[in-house]
């Protein structure tokens, strides 16, 4: 693949005969080998169709009117690509119009050197990034990195929809959920699905950073900052330059930490320990919590000016328990993803092992099941996972009581986990108003409510973000 595309238009007629167009394509093939090169001839009647997204457009002026017509055609095609301009004067009554020298970035004149059109090519063929294609959706889900997509629940998918269209922004991002829901690997669904792909993508778990070194793992120092300091540091957040920085546990951020962040997110400045000056950060940042941040203003632990600041875009990760009926799925996939790689013939899950996972409540979520999966493959000595196989904690007596599989046991799990869904889905249509929802659903405030707490869904994940 190419790095970059190069349209050359010209005239084979134009009357110069310094370096005709054959020589002058054959040089550039020999100086430029990562360039794909078309040639277009204004004097044939073939129609113009220039490749996709040219990293330069190269003008030999030749009949000035035809040629004027098309550079200010290519220019509404290709805003950003920059026009570069052999002007050839043919006669001393045929002069280049000015209308076309108007419409390009540089040029330079004949007779000219090599050596010139090269240093001006490599000058924006340099600043030109080659464009890479546009990931699919659908297609990423399936890549080996982002396998773990695995849903069909409602609030599920209602937090797949987003990741593009967040993708597309360069706005800040605050990814909530309880630990375990995979919120790093939204994060980096959202940096790959982006235009900064090619870019750094940085994780950083605040609640590992100690606060005297805060400042200096996220901005860097430079030589004699501190006693140590016989070199100068680069902090993540000039390593993720043009691309993603991912503050994972935000509220594990001291008061003092909060205030250089917001700097950053406000001013896209920050200072390197021991450094004079200020330095520009163009990364994107997203940040993810487990923790009701709302809940930490209000306690003075967190800064609400930041809090502002991350939550511009928000994407909200459901718990496992709000998505059970997604628990088959993912435990086949962990249990095949690991049989494949320990070697392990255990190839499926019994009836009552399968009532076994479903009956948790998998407090650590999907990291959780994974950990259960993948022990219990490689405790398994057959090809078929049983419940015994399962190393997990006895399940809630109201659950335990339909150990056996039933048609009643059986009915009323389908019924569970139908009220724990539509409950999910009510509140989500409501905006978590307790009110509204319990009115669509007919039922008095207070019964709803015991509905929800039995769930253990919170209304105020449901509620919109209120005015600052």
């Amino acid at each position: 693949m190419f790095a970059h595309r190069l349209l050359i238009l010209t005239a084979r007629d134009n009357g110069c005969s310094h370096l005709p167009c054959n020589q002058l394509v054959d040089a550039l093939s020999e100086s430029f080998r990562g360039v794909a090169i078309e040639l277009h001839d204004l004097a044939s009647d073939r129609k113009l169709e220039p490749v996709p997204h040219p990293s330069l457009v190269l003008v030999r002026s030749g009949n000035a009117v035809e040629m004027d017509f098309r550079v200010k055609t290519l220019r509404k095609d290709f805003p950003q690509t920059p026009f570069l301009g052999i002007l050839c004067r043919i006669s001393e009554d045929r002069d280049v119009p000015h209308s076309l020298i108007e419409e390009l970035d540089d040029h330079l004149c004949c007779p000219f050197r090599p050596v010139d059109l090269s240093l001006r090519m490599r000058r924006f063929l340099g600043e030109v990034k080659a464009i890479p294609p546009k990931p699919e959706w659908d297609d990423f889900r399936k890549g080996p990195r982002f396998s773990g997509f695995l849903g069909e629940s409602f609030l599920f998918r209602q937090a797949l929809e987003k990741v593009p269209s967040i993708a597309t922004s360069d706005c800040t991002c605050l990814i909530e959920g309880p630990t375990g829901t995979g919120k790093e690997l939204f994060a980096r669904a959202i940096h790959y699905l982006s235009p900064r792909r090619s870019k750094p993508f940085v994780p950083v778990n605040c609640g590992s950073l100690p606060e005297n070194l805060i400042e200096n793992e996220l901005f860097g120092h430079v030589k004699g900052a501190y006693t140590d300091a016989a070199a100068s540091g680069m902090g993540l957040l000039p390593y993720a330059e043009d691309g993603t920085l991912f503050l994972d546990e935000i509220d594990a951020l001291s008061l003092s930490a909060q205030v250089k962040l917001l700097r950053v997110l406000q001013e896209h400045e920050y200072r390197p320990v021991g450094s004079p000056r200020m330095h520009t950060s163009k990364a994107r940042i997203l940040a993810a919590t487990n923790a009701n941040l709302r809940a930490r203003i209000e306690s003075k632990q967190f800064r609400e000016d930041l809090y502002h600041r991350l939550n511009i875009l928000r994407l909200t990760i459901p718990q496992l328990s709000e998505r059970a009926d997604d628990i088959p799925l993912l435990a086949r996939y962990f249990l095949h993803l690991y049989g494949e790689r320990h070697g392990k013939k255990v190839r499926e899950i019994s009836p009552k092992a399968m009532h076994k996972l479903s009956s948790y409540s998998w407090p650590g979520n999907v990291r959780e099941l994974e950990s259960v999966i993948h022990r219990s493959t490689l405790l398994c000595s057959s090809n078929r996972l049983e419940a015994d196989d399962i190393d997990i904690q006895k399940p809630t007596l109201e659950l335990a009581e339909r150990e056996s599989t039933n048609l009643r046991a059986a009915k009323a799990l389908a019924v569970e986990r139908f009220e724990r869904n539509y409950l999910a889905q009510l509140m989500s249509t409501h905006q978590g108003n307790v009110s509204q929802a319990a009115r669509a659903a007919g039922k008095e405030r207070r019964s709803f409510q015991r509905l929800l707490q039995k769930y253990q869904i919170a209304s105020n994940q449901y509620r919109p973000e209120e005015s600052s």
